[in-house]
């Protein structure tokens, strides 16, 4: 047994039983609220590249949507899938709602394994292109 200081007690150590146990216990939350990703710019209409979540299994969603320029309007959907190829629809962001540069936020009872943006409608007049951003959270 190792031994210890008079006063001190394992577990206050800084590598002591109950540090061990809180830096598991981090540890583990942060793979329950991992995060994923994404940003793709179109200049057209057409699926963005699709983002494996990994181990987590997400629920809750945000997607953001920035026009370059005098962009006159889109519709771009977040969409997710469990095998990358049926998709399913969780969000949706156009030139009015929520509007340009603002965030939309969803949350799903469908939890996925791909996640990616879809531009469905885009007419660019005076602008050059449009930026999504978005992320995944389990």
């Amino acid at each position: 047994m190792p031994r210890t200081s008079p006063g001190a007690t394992p577990s206050t150590g800084p590598s002591g039983p109950l540090q061990q146990a809180q830096a598991g216990a981090t540890k583990a939350l942060a793979a329950l609220l991992s995060a994923v990703d994404g940003s793709e710019t179109f200049t057209a209409t057409g699926d963005g590249t699709t983002v494996r979540i990994g181990g987590m299994a997400a629920r809750a969603y945000s997607l953001q949507v920035k026009a370059t320029g005098s962009v006159t309007s889109w519709t771009v959907v977040l969409e997710v899938s469990l095998d990358d190829t049926n998709w399913t629809t969780v969000a949706t962001h156009d030139n009015s709602t929520p509007g340009d540069g603002l965030m939309i936020a969803s949350t799903s009872d469908m939890p996925s394994g791909y996640v990616r943006a879809r531009c469905s409608a885009l007419t660019l007049g005076a602008g050059t292109d449009i930026v999504t951003t978005f992320r995944a959270i389990s």
